[in-house]
Parts: structure tokens; sequence; C-alpha cells
């Protein structure tokens, strides 16, 4: 056998086992890869990632519209409560106005 041919089996059997290892490890991966998919799917009802996402998009819709509501009311009840305020001030201020000139 000849330094030549020596070499030659030399390189056909690393590029063989280095092919072998390319396909485990590709299969690896793939196995990897599949029970990742699977393991968020199972985490969406039915597997519906879009529709998981829609239903969080309509939550979020619902509370900004839900925190509109609440700043509106805080905005009429403290508009209502200055009028009343001020209804009462001018009342207040007629009465004693209406007691100096009685006296």
């Amino acid at each position: 056998m000849t330094e030549d041919k020596i070499s030659l089996m030399i390189e056909l059997a690393v590029s063989d086992a280095l092919q072998t290892h390319e396909k485990k490890m590709f299969h690896r991966i793939d196995e990897k890869f599949n029970q990742l998919n699977e393991t968020i799917k199972s985490a969406f009802p039915s597997g519906d990632v879009h529709g998981h996402r829609v239903a969080h998009e309509k939550e979020n819709e619902q509370k900004e519209g839900w925190k509109k509501l609440k700043a509106e009311l805080l905005s009429k009840f403290l508009s209502a409560g200055l009028w009343v305020a001020t209804g009462w001030l001018a009342y207040s201020i007629w009465q004693s106005f209406k007691h100096e000139v009685l006296k």
C-alpha cells in the first residue's frame, strides 16, 4: 500500500464520518425544532397562534376603552363638582349680601 492510497483512505473515512455526523446533527436539530414548535403551539388554544394574538389585541382595546371611559367620567365629575362649588359659593355670597343689606 502506498502513501497516496493510505491518504485517500483516511480522507474518505474522515469525509464519511463527517457526513454521517452532519446527518445526525441535522436530524437532531430537526427533532429539537419540531419539539419546540409543538411546545409553542400547545401553549395556544387549539394551536391557533393568530387567534391568540387577536384575542390579546381585543383585550387591550377593551382596556383602552375602559381607561378612556374612566378618564371621561372623572373629568365630568370634576367639572360638575366645580360647577356645584361655584354655585354654592355664589349662593353663599348672595345670602351674605342679602343678610347685610337687610340689617
